[in-house]
């Protein structure tokens, strides 16, 4: 395998300056310092030659390290999703927040070094509870990088006052002389990084001897040409959904001991070439399914794909079913956490939410589909006890309660209209069981809902608060998407027309604000030209506008999901970045990450989903 060549730079320029009269100053390495990547393997080999005696250690500082966020560069959850704790904020030290980014592949010959001032103090802990490392702040933490996640890793600190944010990087000991070699796998073929021979004397004092920077190639772009009537080509779809596949395969989390193994990062952030968030489960659920659906397709079969998207879908399945509250005397004994949330008002950093709505959405999309694909019981049953906890507390709220914050130990004080979702878990288990108990229990959840937040004509009121018995008015397109999705489901699990009628009311109202390139904006009843398009919404639009065509036959929702679509088929990203390849390269609006270009696991997952469906259309449908 052809070795990339680096640029060194030396500090030893008259060695230097000779060695470059002889040859190409770009294609020689330093004698002192040799670094090449293999593409291939992604494994990086150093050779440090000719030490001095003493003691010396190699450093890496790659972009993940030095561009770091801090808490204010991050949506964390405001006071409607984690309210204050008892007592006020005014009870907890200042803290902050750092979010730095792992391309290094698990491994402790490697440390990750977080540097403070002499004088820091304080506490401090990595990605909260899951991870155990943690303790009293001081001039210098260190982690082994194999107990860091792949990709974003939280590191979060409490002290007063607040240190300046510290410098990161990875150090490997050398400590006997002559000639040394090591290597150390990365997480992409065209990584870069700048590596360097740290002399370490007595006092005390670091000296870098010799430093080179390298970087592996990047992937060739591929144009792809979307015509304007893109559903008759079929070749187009086929590599399109295949990309979608590969992309959820790239997203998967693979280090073996994190909590969150065989699911997937919600996120990956393009400017930070990073990974972010695997610890949003619910969204997981729709993941499972298309895996599942495109492992079944002729296209995954003939690119001999199908039984890693299975494998994948399976691996996800069996990781999601490990969150479930079981302690017998726990409000929310039968339902899952869903999702952790960054948030620098917590002693870790994190907040952890338990949700029954998310919950039966991942039940819906992700267990009864692998329960249909493999008929093992634990899918089944998983999903019946969650069904029995969302019928306790529909005895005992007006309407379910959105979460319940571990970190404050009570329900948020609101519900969301997208907690309609929850349907999904109703209708799936009705649909293997034909139970009326749980048609019953689906109808009670969807119906209050609209006792307590009906809006006008199928639109819901954006959240229910509790304590003060009201709605609140902010219609959005996302929100309004799994609204859709809860009148369908509720018409499967009834028959009842009124559902129906709901159903194509708020569609009605939401095709006439579809732009004209076939999105929506997060405020899709007054958008503005300013306002971007929101890719999550355009994408779950799609697919429910297909699966509703299949009830109503309708044309115009058919048009509609195809508009839809073939904007997120313009929109896939097709460059030199492997693991946005096949995915929705867009700014969100309302996104994890501030005004940023990134990919959403959903988003990219529901276009799957339409994909799939518009495949399954005969030909001049």
């Amino acid at each position: 395998m052809k070795k990339i060549p680096v640029r060194c730079s030396l500090l030893w320029p008259l060695f230097a300056g000779a060695l470059a009269a002889a040859v190409h100053a770009s294609t020689i390495p330093s004698p002192h310092l040799v670094v090449t990547i293999n593409p291939a393997t992604r494994r990086v080999l150093i050779t440090a030659q000719g030490l001095a005696a003493g003691r010396h250690e190699l450093r890496l500082v790659t972009a993940g390290l030095t561009g770091v966020e801090t808490s204010d560069q991050v949506n964390e959850p405001g006071e409607l999703y984690l309210p204050a704790p008892e007592g006020g904020l005014g009870k907890l030290p200042p803290a902050e927040n750092i979010f730095f980014f792992n391309d290094l592949a698990p491994t402790n010959e490697w440390e990750l070094v977080a540097q403070f001032a002499p004088d820091a103090t304080g506490t401090w802990k990595l990605n909260g509870r899951f991870s155990p490392d943690g303790g009293k702040l001081a001039a210098r933490i260190v982690v082994p990088v194999g107990e860091l996640e792949t990709g974003e890793n939280l590191l979060h600190y409490q002290t007063s006052p607040l240190p300046a944010v510290p410098r990161f990087y990875y150090r490997r000991r050398l400590p006997v002389k002559g000639d040394q070699a090591c290597s150390v796998t990365v997480g992409r073929s065209d990584w870069s990084g700048t590596v360097q021979i740290v002399q370490l004397a007595d006092d005390g004092t670091k000296t870098v001897v010799a430093s080179t920077e390298v970087a592996g190639p990047a992937p060739a772009r591929r144009e792809v040409l979307v015509t304007a009537q893109w559903w008759n080509d079929r070749a187009l779809m086929d590599r399109a959904v295949l990309d979608i596949g590969n992309n959820l395969l790239h997203a998967r989390v693979t280090r073996p001991d994190s909590l969150f193994y065989g699911g997937f990062n919600l996120v990956y952030d393009a400017q930070k070439k990073s990974y972010r968030m695997p610890h949003w489960i619910w969204s997981w659920g729709p993941a499972i399914k298309f895996l599942l659906d495109l492992g079944q397709t002729d296209a995954a079969r003939e690119a001999g794909l199908a039984s890693q998207f299975h494998a994948a879908a399976l691996a996800a399945g069996q990781r999601s079913l490990a969150f479930g509250v079981t302690d017998p005397q726990h409000i929310a004994v039968g339902v899952s956490t869903v999702r952790w949330e960054p948030s620098h008002a917590t002693p870790n950093g994190w907040a952890e939410y338990i949700s029954t709505a998310d919950s039966l959405f991942l039940s819906g999309w992700g267990w009864m589909s692998l329960y249909a694909e493999t008929h093992e019981p634990v899918y089944l049953e998983q999903t019946q006890t969650l069904v029995g906890a969302a019928e306790r507390l529909m005895a005992r709220y007006p309407v379910v309660p959105q979460d319940w914050i571990v970190e404050r130990q009570r329900w948020t004080p609101h519900t969301l209209d997208e907690s309609v979702f929850g349907m999904a878990g109703f209708a799936r288990l009705f649909a293997a069981t034909k139970s009326p108990e749980v048609a019953a229990a689906g109808q009670r959840f969807l119906d209050s809902h609209l006792q307590h937040m009906g809006g006008k004509n199928g639109l819901l009121q954006r959240a229910w608060m509790r304590d003060e018995n009201k709605a609140v008015w902010e219609p959005d397109i996302k929100g309004h998407a799994w609204v859709l999705e809860g009148y369908l489901d509720a018409y499967r699990l009834t028959g009842e027309d009124k559902y129906l009628r709901l159903a194509r009311s708020l569609a009605d109202q939401v095709l006439a604000c579809q732009g004209d390139d076939g999105a929506w904006t997060y405020v899709f009843h007054k958008p503005t030209a300013k306002d971007p398009q929101d890719d999550k919404a355009t994408a779950i639009w799609a697919y429910l506008l297909y699966d509703f065509y299949h009830i109503t036959h309708d044309e115009r929702h058919l048009a509609a999901a195809r508009a839809a679509l073939g904007w997120c088929l313009r929109h896939q990203y097709h460059g030199d970045d492997p693991h946005l390849d096949g995915g929705i390269l867009t700014v969100n609006a309302m996104a994890y990450i501030r005004r940023r270009p990134m990919t959403i696991l959903y988003s990219t997952t529901f276009f799957g989903l339409a994909l799939l469906e518009e495949l399954a259309l005969s030909p001049g449908d």
